[in-house]
């Protein structure tokens, strides 16, 4: 056993691409995983930047390496510059180095030795600094075993329970179409107490003394962080008073993602919006909830899809397309408190279902990344590497 600088034991490659090969960018390539995206290698392609790479060379990215992005060569093929190609010499082995390029020590130290803020870069001069313990070549074919082994049934458990997230949602949008399939129709602009009305359109920057402003990218966890909110002159929300929002009015996204939605809290009143939403204000018998979740169902996206066909670049939806559409809900508003209801405990089950296996796979990162570091600093005693 010893250690040594990564540059004695690994050689960076940089064979510029002359033949047409498969190419892999740093988008085909999974954060933390070692692995490629599944089917993301592209077709054979000429790139004037790209580097030729060989079965058993190892990729990592350069670029934001905090996202630990790396794997393994099985085949040749071309790749991004933005990779550097690692071939390992006789004293190391490819499957040993590929998990050593995985660990967190070697992330850590490509990481705090890159060049760059908002887009940092490492380069292979900090790299091949980096102290890295080898065994014997048995020994690394052992550690590479043991890991193969483990990581493939930690990844297998990942990946069946990213299944059962999808299979939630996929329970999740079959409530709602059996909820949404009433025979009865309602006219949207019936259940609305005010018209539509879309956000500003060009915001003016103001300091944190202005009107805050939600933005589409503020519905997506549900909540709103004031202290980081994007926010404009009062005055020119006093111009678009149309959009200040009030405490139960639904914000619904009308442009790009169509159809993101939450209901407006204490704490957001007197916001105002931007283009991309449209401020919903419902007649006090209709249960906000109850809509809310008609802007996530099917039967409200196929009817988006259906408005914005002919849009050639951005998805907009049009207010007047909006309020147009219908409602599958029964005419009788006294069972619309308990139908919202139902939705909203059916919902609240399933999150909690889906956090909970969240939850579990994070665990299973963090036990896969400290198998993998304890392994390649010795950590583990493994016979052959003893």
């Amino acid at each position: 056993m010893s250690n040594a600088p990564l540059k004695r034991l690994v050689s960076c490659v940089r064979q510029p691409s002359a033949a047409h090969l498969p190419y892999v960018g740093l988008e085909h390539v999974g954060s933390g995983t070692g692995r490629l995206l599944t089917d993301s290698i592209t077709e054979p392609i000429e790139a004037a930047s790209a580097l030729d790479f060989q079965a058993g060379d190892v990729l990592f990215g350069k670029l934001r390496p905090y996202l630990a992005k790396s794997f393994l060569a099985e085949v040749r093929g071309c790749c991004s510059s933005e990779f550097l190609v690692l071939r390992t010499k006789s004293q190391l082995e490819q499957r040993f180095l590929s998990y050593v390029v995985q660990s967190q020590p070697f992330t850590e130290w490509a990481n705090a030795t890159s060049d760059g803020a908002k887009m940092p870069r490492s380069d292979w001069e900090a790299i091949a600094a980096f102290d890295t313990w080898f065994p014997s070549c048995e020994g690394q074919r052992e550690i590479a075993d043991l890991l193969d082994a483990q990581t493939g049934l930690i990844d297998d458990l990942i990946d069946r329970k990213r299944r059962l997230i999808e299979l939630l949602d996929e329970r999740w949008q079959f409530e709602l179409s059996a909820t949404f399939a009433s025979r009865d129709m309602q006219p949207f602009k019936r259940l609305l107490k005010e018209r539509l009305a879309y956000g500003v359109l060009v915001p003016q920057p103001s300091g944190p003394d202005g009107v805050p402003m939600l933005r589409i990218t503020d519905l997506a966890s549900g909540s709103v962080d004031l202290g980081s909110v994007a926010r404009i002159p009062s005055s020119q929300s006093s111009e678009y008073q149309r959009t200040v929002v009030r405490t139960r009015d639904i914000v619904v996204s009308v442009v790009g993602t169509l159809g993101r939605a939450m209901e407006i809290p204490p704490e957001l009143d007197g916001c105002n919006l931007n283009r991309a939403l449209a401020r919903v204000q419902l007649r006090d018998e209709v249960p906000r909830s109850l809509i809310r979740f008609w802007f996530e169902s099917q039967a409200f996206q196929a009817q988006a899809m259906r408005a914005t066909d002919s849009d050639s670049a951005q998805r907009t939806l049009g207010l007047g397309d909006l309020q147009n559409f219908s409602v599958r809900i029964p005419s009788n508003p006294s069972s619309w408190t308990d139908i919202s209801k139902y939705l909203s405990d059916r919902g609240e089950l399933m999150n909690k279902a889906k956090a909970c296996l969240g939850r579990q796979i994070d665990l299973l990162r963090i036990r896969r990344q400290a198998l993998i570091a304890a392994a390649v600093t010795g950590q583990i005693q493994i016979p052959g590497a003893a």
